[in-house]
């Protein structure tokens, strides 16, 4: 059996809040995203699906100071321990 470093191929980033992505976005994104239509601000993520009750992430990608899994990068690029199969 193989033991030697393992990479996770499988990861999600996340922001805490949109915000934090539209300062990035070009001038036109922008807009279309913030500014009001007749159905509303246009949500930067999908939400589509039926929700997991007991969450997607894995435990050890939540910020220690809180925030959202993934939205920390000193937390997702921190090496993990694994124990067998990949979760």
């Amino acid at each position: 059996m193989y033991s030697g470093p393992v990479i996770d191929c499988d990861v999600h980033h996340a922001r805490n809040t949109d915000a934090e992505l539209i300062e990035y976005l070009s001038p036109g994104w922008r807009q279309y995203v913030t500014d009001r239509g007749p159905a509303g601000n246009v949500p930067l993520a999908v939400q589509d699906g039926l929700p997991n009750p007991h969450g997607f992430m894995r435990a050890d990608t939540y910020p220690k100071g809180g925030g959202e899994p993934g939205s920390d990068c000193a937390t997702s690029c921190s090496p993990r321990q694994t124990s067998g199969a990949s979760s």
